[in-house]
């Protein structure tokens, strides 16, 4: 939920993809089954990944300007690195498509592939832009309520050109499951992430987050300040609010100074670490014998992380800002 972290093309993908995607999916002709913003693709990082009902692997990058060489090469490496095993729809979405050589190029590059590749060109209407721009400049905890004003425009895209090359082969779905993938940790941290997605539409929890090592990050604000659910060594599930780099530890600095205000609004359920830097509650998550509610009960703890003392952060962030 990290504000300067954000950017309009993540912006708008949050927005189509899992706020409003009936727009998107009509405009496709497809209903999505399973989607992620920002996964990683063979060293790629696309938009919107989604798998649709049929199981159709979709892949969509937005360029919120006019489609330039950037984006073509963008486009041109997903046509070579989707499978052959299942059918693939890539859209390459910008505000405009004047250079014919980049759309007739990836015309060939479809038609050369001998894969079930379909390429659409999906024309964005430019009318999102100052929106957008004005959502990316607020609190991060202020983006997904006002990302609504988007609804008061009524065509956000229209398909100027597509191409289908299906090869005819076999195909499977391309939906794969990576929970199945993950142990018992990775699995209850699963849990959680979807439990705060449910519980709390505020937070910005919409990005594809892998869980690898035990845990998965959370911005908090800057980027020298982070939220982290881990299972930590010690067999701990640990919610921490991490301080690194010169602007971070100053952040904390000034909140230890509000220490006894802090502790109090957060009930306190607080531990300050001075090495590192880091604010942190755990729970033994193996004295639990009902699951679900243990998953209840801890996504409640970072909640009141992200909607409580991100109240204290943001201000003091606004404070060392205002003092530049």
């Amino acid at each position: 939920m990290s504000k300067n972290g954000s950017n309009k093309e993540y912006l708008f993908s949050l927005y189509s993809a899992k706020l409003n995607s009936r727009r998107l999916e009509e405009t496709l002709k497809l209903n999505f089954d399973a989607i992620a913003l920002e996964k990683w693709h063979e060293g790629r990082r696309v938009d919107i990944s989604g798998v649709d009902k049929n199981g159709t692997n979709v892949l969509i990058d937005w360029c919120l300007k006019d489609f330039d060489k950037e984006h073509y090469m963008q486009i041109k490496s997903l046509i070579s690195i989707v499978s052959k095993e299942y059918k693939s729809l890539i859209v390459a979405g910008a505000t405009s498509f004047k250079n014919a050589s980049y759309v007739m190029g990836l015309i060939q590059e479809v038609i050369s592939e001998n894969k079930n590749i379909e390429l659409i060109f999906l024309e964005i209407n430019s009318e999102v832009i100052p929106i957008l721009q004005e959502v990316n400049n607020m609190d991060c905890l202020e983006q997904i309520e006002n990302l609504s004003k988007l609804n008061s425009i009524n065509n956000h895209f229209k398909v100027v050109r597509a191409i289908k090359n299906y090869n005819n082969d076999e195909t499977i779905s391309a939906k794969v499951i990576e929970y199945k993938n993950y142990d018992y940790k990775q699995r209850l941290l699963y849990d959680i992430l979807e439990r705060l997605r449910e519980d709390s539409p505020h937070i910005n929890l919409y990005t594809y987050k892998k869980i690898i090592g035990n845990s998965f990050f959370i911005g908090g604000g800057m980027a020298e300040i982070t939220y982290k659910v881990t299972w930590d060594r010690r067999n701990r599930l640990v919610c921490e609010a991490t301080f690194t780099n010169k602007k971070g530890k100053e952040v904390y600095y000034k909140l230890l100074e509000k220490k006894a205000d802090i502790d109090n609004y957060m009930d306190y359920m607080i531990t300050w670490n001075d090495n590192p830097l880091k604010i942190f509650t755990y729970i033994n998550p193996l004295s639990y014998i009902d699951k679900n509610r243990m998953v209840k009960y801890f996504s409640r703890i970072v909640r009141k992380y992200i909607y409580g003392l991100h109240k204290f952060i943001i201000e003091e962030i606004k404070n060392i800002q205002n003092d530049i």
